[in-house]
């Protein structure tokens, strides 16, 4: 290994230690847990020692925008200026570990879900780095038909991803068109695409 090389991973291991730190550190002091897998980290839902009911949907925020390594450590100091927070879910790449730009973050009043949107949408949190803060709008569908069967789940969410932002999850099944002239089928293929925001947002230039 080249010392260029040595210096980069040295940089990437003290960044790793001192981003351990700052969340270790925030759990300590909040007393919530943190639940991790390869798709998502879960902050509190609940948070400790909570025995009310959970959150109705007027109190559950989107976070868009967010930069690719921001975690719990930046975004709940933030959030919870505004109200208790119930908790956090942030959605991660699983090929990347970095998160996909997205989180979703409840509280416990309807109303501090309100003031949050009102004070940090447009919220600049690093130079150049704004996010997008709404009130969510759960279980919104769009619908893709008449695909071509050779046109893998990848490929499909690679595109639907160009032309959209904030894209939970895409789902793809099989859908069998029979042509009237020759009665041979045609499979083909129909893609759900889920999201969790007002409207899904058309990407910039497409």
């Amino acid at each position: 290994m080249d010392e260029a090389s040595h210096d980069d991973d040295s940089a990437a291991q003290k960044f790793t230690e001192k981003y351990t730190e700052a969340v270790h550190a925030l759990l300590q002091r909040t007393g919530y847990k943190l639940e991790t897998s390869r798709t998502c980290r879960q902050y509190g839902c609940p948070p400790p020692d909570f025995s009310g009911d959970e959150p109705s949907e007027d109190s559950q925020v989107f976070i868009g925008k967010i930069p690719p390594d921001m975690k719990e450590d930046e975004l709940i100091p933030l959030f919870e200026n505004y109200g208790e927070i119930y908790g956090l879910k942030i959605m991660m790449d699983k090929e990347t570990s970095k998160n996909r730009g997205f989180a979703f973050l409840w509280y416990i009043q309807a109303e501090d879900a309100d003031k949050a949107v009102i004070e940090l949408n447009d919220h600049e949190v690093r130079p150049g780095q704004r996010l997008l803060v709404q009130k969510s709008e759960i279980n919104k569908k769009l619908y893709f038909g008449n695909i071509h069967r050779d046109k893998s789940k990848e490929e499909l969410e690679e595109k639907i991803r160009v032309l959209f932002t904030n894209v939970t999850d895409v789902y793809v099944q099989e859908n069998y068109k029979e042509n009237a002239q020759n009665k041979a089928v045609t499979p083909l293929q129909l893609a759900q695409i889920y999201y969790h925001t007002s409207s899904a947002l058309l990407s910039p230039g497409a």
